[in-house]
């Protein structure tokens, strides 16, 4: 027998048999969801039987008050079983709601985005990505994500420098500076990026490459240190290392006026 193709009616995606949600946009499949419900209420009453049965080798005596205690019991569960079900399914409908806002988002709005990065419009792409991220928008499964989010490092880093030579440069603000110049020196050993985001991001943030020992003191042993802990991590630093660096080099920022 051919075996009907089962199609989402959201995303269009082809369902496998048996497939309650779609794993593409987390729309609900009518029947099978169905089906997966009254199984589980299945699963109840048989459960509920085989704790009825045990009246059957008791005496008579006893029958009546573990028949009530039954009763209780079957009471108990099944207000249980409702109020889980009811809750799987109030779940189930807020999170189907909420993929298919995420899914029209996407549609709607990834495109553009696509878009701003082919026409080399980076630092657009990167604002609009910043307001994709404030709005709840999830996209760290986009392919360009982790471009974005080493190229808004720039931007602070850029910001800050600005502050440094204007005099605003305290302790707060050079542990953040030396923060994100760290997020941008991790760059070798990040994944997830393609050849040309990665190529496009090196030209970008070569201009930073000789801050650690011009702004931060830093000697040829630290910098080879500081690397070894952030290939060890992937590219990511942890703002502890930074606040303690700072401390250790009092005179790198200006102290905060009384």
């Amino acid at each position: 027998m051919r075996v009907k193709k089962i199609v989402c009616s959201q995303c269009g995606a082809v369902l496998k048999p048996g497939v309650a949600y779609c794993p593409y946009c987390g729309s609900a499949y009518a029947p099978e969801a169905e089906r997966e419900y009254m199984r589980k209420l299945h699963r109840i009453k048989e459960d509920l039987d085989d704790v009825g049965d045990t009246g059957a080798i008791v005496s008579k005596n006893e029958a009546g008050r573990i028949g009530r205690k039954v009763g209780v019991t079957v009471g108990v569960i099944l207000f249980i079983a409702a109020l889980i079900a009811g809750i799987a399914v109030y779940s189930n409908m807020r999170n189907t709601q909420k993929n298919h806002q995420e899914y029209a988002w996407r549609q709607e709005n990834l495109p553009g985005m696509e878009r701003l990065y082919q026409e080399g419009k980076y630092d657009e792409l990167v604002k609009a990505f910043q307001k994709a991220r404030d709005d709840g928008h999830d996209l760290y499964n986009w392919k360009h994500f982790t471009f974005c989010a080493i190229w808004e490092e720039t931007i602070y880093i850029d910001q800050a420098l600005i502050a440094r030579e204007q005099g605003y440069f305290y302790e707060p603000d050079a542990t953040g500076l030396l923060y994100h110049e760290l997020i941008v020196r991790g760059l070798p050993y990040r994944r997830g990026l393609t050849e040309k985001d990665r190529k496009l991001l090196e030209e970008k943030t070569a201009v930073y490459q000789n801050d650690l020992r011009d702004i931060f003191g830093a000697s040829e042993e630290e910098i080879a240190s500081i690397d070894n802990m952030l290939r060890g991590k992937n590219g990511y630093p942890e703002y502890s290392f930074c606040k303690d660096y700072l401390s250790e080099h009092p005179d790198i920022y200006k102290p905060m006026p009384d």
